[in-house]
């Protein structure tokens, strides 16, 4: 063996876990075109904006606000 198929691992390891990602990404994106969908992402972003807001009380530090869901779906939200 001359180590030709180390390179060739690593590419295809790299080609793999490029194909995961994009799949959880467009996953969640997906999941926002319901209703429930939106809620759901909706009250993710309130609880994370919930554990900045404790930690500040513990002067960890300053932290934005996430606001993602929210930009997505603020002239979707009539329910």
């Amino acid at each position: 063996m001359n180590g030709d198929g180390i390179p060739t691992n690593i590419i295809l390891t790299v080609v793999v876990l490029l194909v995961m990602l994009s799949n959880i990404f467009l996953r969640r994106r997906s999941a926002e075109k319901t209703d429930l969908g939106k809620v759901v992402a909706l009250l993710s972003e309130i609880n994370q904006n919930l554990k900045i807001i404790d930690a500040f009380s513990f002067n960890l530090g300053a932290k934005k606000f996430k606001t993602g869901s929210w930009s997505r779906n603020q002239n979707k939200l009539i329910f």
